[in-house]
């Protein structure tokens, strides 16, 4: 189709007349922050969830728990917020949750 989510969600911004900074949010390659990208907490936020979603095998493939352990790692966090991430519980109870089946099932 020529174009990408980010541009997509650059649109509808622009469309829905969004406050500004939510332009920074969703046109943002979040595989690839730059440091001065990461020191803004929301993309650095956003950047981790989409390393520990798409590592979890959620609309990617799945990466071996060291590679995603490193990648975690590579946005500052600790050890102690890396391990309960990467337990199979941890996945199975967000998979579990009410907004994560609302958003995961065709509501039409």
């Amino acid at each position: 189709m020529g174009t990408d989510h980010r541009q997509i969600g650059l649109q509808a911004v622009h469309e829905w007349r969004l406050p500004a900074q939510f332009s920074l949010y969703v046109g943002t390659n979040l595989d690839q922050l730059s440091s001065q990208q990461a020191e803004n907490k929301v993309l650095l936020c956003l950047a981790v969830a989409n390393t520990y979603v798409k590592g979890m095998g959620i609309g990617a493939n799945p990466l071996e728990p060291e590679v995603l352990r490193e990648n975690l790692s590579i946005y500052g966090l600790m050890e102690e917020l890396i391990d309960p991430l990467l337990e199979a519980t941890y996945l199975q109870t967000l998979m579990d949750n009410e907004i994560f089946q609302y958003c995961a099932h065709d509501q039409h």
